[in-house]
Formats: C-alpha cells, sequence, structure tokens
C-alpha cells in the first residue's frame, strides 16, 4: 500500500511499524484511531500482554487467501498475543473508544465482553464492506475515507434512544457513577446500570478501574512519578487498594509490571 502525502494530516503517530491515523471529525468520539501496520526490521518481543481497555476494536489480516476480520469486545483482562508485526504482510486495526463500537456496530458489548469472534459472524454486512476496501485501495489515504464513509454510514443508521441520547454523552464524557448519571439523566439506576452493561460491556465500577489504570500507565513514561505518586494523583489513597486494582486489571503487582515492562501494551489514544 502506498503511503500518499494526502494522508499526512491525519497522522497521529508514526513508527518502524505502524502508522496511527485519525478518523472522521464526527467519528472520533468513538473511534480512537484506525492503526495500519507493516513488517519491521528491527527485533521484537515474541508475545505482548495487552493491558484492558474497556474499548474493543476490529483487526484485519491481508492474507495470501484473503482478508481476514475479528472483532474483539471491551476487555476486562489482560490478553497475551503473538506479536507478529514482522511476519504480517499487512495489518489493520479500527480502534474503538469505550462504548464506541456500540453506537458503531448496533449490537450490546455484553454480549462481546472479552471475546474475540469473526467478524463475519457479528456483522457480515460490515465484513464484506472491510474485505472490499481493503482490496481495492491501494492508497492509504483513500482507505481512511473508505473506513470512515463505512462508519459514518454505520453511525447514521440508528437513530438514538431517548435514554442513550440523555446518558450516552455522560459516559463518554467520562462519568462513571451511577447514581449520579441517574440524577442528572432523569432515569433510574436500574435502567441505566443495564444501559451500562449494554454500551461498555461490563459495569460501572469496572469501567472506572480500567480508567483509572489505564490514565495510571500511560502517565508512568513521561511523568517521571512514581507509580505511587501516580496512584495517589488519580485518588488512590489506600495503598493496598491501589495494589489490589492494579493486580485486577494488569494480572501482577505494581513492582513486578514495572521489572516487566516491555512485555506489556497499554493503549495511548483510548482515555
Amino acid at each position: 500500500m502506498v503511503i500518499d502525502p494526502a494522508v499526512f494530516p491525519r497522522l497521529i503517530k508514526r513508527t518502524e511499524t505502524h502508522l496511527y491515523l485519525l478518523p472522521h471529525p464526527r467519528l472520533r468520539a468513538m473511534v480512537a484511531h484506525y492503526t495500519v501496520s507493516f513488517p519491521g526490521t528491527g527485533p521484537v518481543p515474541d508475545t505482548l500482554t495487552l493491558i484492558p481497555d474497556a474499548s474493543g476494536c476490529i483487526v484485519s489480516d491481508w492474507a495470501p487467501d484473503g482478508v481476514h476480520s475479528r472483532l474483539w469486545g471491551p476487555t476486562t483482562k489482560t490478553v497475551v498475543v503473538a506479536n507478529d508485526v514482522n511476519r504480517m504482510p499487512m495489518r489493520l486495526f479500527v480502534e474503538f473508544k469505550p462504548c464506541g463500537a456500540y453506537r458503531l456496530l448496533h449490537m450490546p458489548q455484553s454480549l462481546l465482553t472479552d471475546r474475540i469472534l469473526p467478524l463475519g459472524q457479528w456483522s457480515p454486512g460490515v465484513d464484506r464492506r472491510l474485505e472490499q476496501l481493503l482490496l481495492s485501495c491501494p492508497v492509504l489515504s483513500q482507505l481512511a475515507e473508505g473506513l470512515d464513509g463505512l462508519l459514518l454510514h454505520l453511525l447514521d443508521a440508528r437513530s438514538l434512544t431517548g435514554a442513550e441520547q440523555a446518558v450516552l454523552p455522560l459516559l463518554c464524557a467520562g462519568q462513571t457513577s451511577v447514581a449520579r448519571l441517574a440524577q442528572q439523566a432523569h432515569y433510574s439506576q436500574r435502567q441505566l446500570s443495564r444501559l451500562f452493561l449494554d454500551c461498555m460491556g461490563m459495569g460501572a465500577k469496572t469501567y472506572l478501574r480500567l480508567c483509572r489504570i489505564n490514565q495510571i500507565l500511560q502517565q508512568l513514561p513521561r511523568s517521571g512519578l512514581s507509580l505511587t505518586r501516580l496512584a495517589a494523583d488519580a485518588g488512590y489513597y489506600d495503598q493496598s487498594h491501589f495494589i489490589r486494582d492494579f493486580k485486577s486489571v494488569c494480572g501482577l503487582s505494581p513492582g513486578a509490571y514495572l521489572k516487566r515492562l516491555s512485555e506489556f501494551y497499554n493503549e495511548t489514544y483510548k482515555f
């Protein structure tokens, strides 16, 4: 695929193996970025442990026998994946933000939480259209525009219900207390708990925990502050509470995480 100058205004970040591109402005509350990966020449770890990000994504591989797309549901626990970037000719990621997959794919996220499924099993039409795009767009800017068109069509295909209109902007803004949501949106906590589960694929407490830990991990490499200080800044005034939450999200203690930092991947642009 040709990386043409027309795509540069969308470019968030470029590495030897990855390009991170902004979606259309109307999609940015739902999609963090499109990412295209290419083989590189440098050594990479054999595996990566993905930090759960409550969001999900679509992953499409260009393979000799065609395009294969998978739908990742919102994640609440770590997943170890093969780091095969140097062996895969090309791969596309559509990285959703929390609640984004619900808004665009029109399916309860509680059915997809911590699951990886063929995209065609859940959205045959999206699967076919995505394959057509990947096989017919030789220029990266054309692919990005095609992805915008596909996702904008999905966005406009379904109107929000009254409850969704009241609650989704609050969820996307990071409002995570069901009691506070109920007060602001004038719906019962029971109704909102059910909507939260459909939209996010998890309860409010789980989502809040994932947000806090992800935000701490994102600040760690650039702030120069200790994990203890970052945890306190995030509202963890009880060290045992922080360690317990950290283990539940990352699968190991903060000290062990720091020793094995290169083995983990923390999504940068979702929170």
